[in-house]
């Protein structure tokens, strides 16, 4: 049989450097539990554990689109109103929302999405060195070859921007799905 993993009923993860004083009213009866995203020592990030696999997935695409945030709170059962009220103060702060099972799949899809995006992302420069470094190392070459092979390029790299901007909306558009605060 299937193990099937439990979610909380609906979770609410915010980011921002600073946090309203008045957060933990707004939210009073839902649980509240504030991280540390950033070191003490500004060594570098702190890790997740496997509990926390939504809200290192979630920091993971903030700080990709956006930029890396100080602190998060994870806000367990929130009430809609609560929310309506954060939305009132809220500044300069972002909250996405994993309220069903699919929630929990699509975040996972989004970010195995943003893993090969990353990875395109290292790769294209790499491409470019090596076709480039392709092209100056053949000598025995016509001008008529490389004026092909300059085209071929120069559409090869038109393209990959193409590609890479479309890839860039889509994941900006499904990531925004998650957005408690619009």
């Amino acid at each position: 049989m299937a193990k099937v993993k439990n979610n909380f009923g609906s979770q609410l993860f915010l980011f921002a450097d600073k946090f309203n004083k008045n957060l933990e009213d707004v939210f009073s009866g839902s649980v509240i539990i504030e991280y540390d995203l950033i070191s003490h020592t500004n060594i570098g990030l702190i890790s997740f554990s496997k509990k926390e696999k939504e809200l290192e997935l979630f920091n993971t695409l903030v700080s990709h689109f956006d930029r890396q945030y100080k602190k998060a709170r994870v806000i367990i059962n929130h009430k809609n109103d609560a929310l309506l009220m954060y939305q009132l103060g809220a500044s300069n702060s972002h909250a996405y929302k994993l309220k069903t099972q699919n929630d929990y799949k699509a975040l996972s899809s989004i970010s195995k999405a943003l893993e090969h995006y990353q990875n395109l992302l290292i790769f294209h420069p790499i491409f470019n060195h090596q076709k480039d470094s392709f092209q100056a190392s053949i000598e025995p070459i016509t001008s008529k070859e490389m004026t092909a092979l300059k085209k071929i390029n120069s559409k090869i790299d038109d393209d990959w921007n193409i590609y890479l901007d479309h890839m860039t909306r889509q994941l900006k558009d499904s990531f925004s799905r998650f957005q408690a605060v619009k």
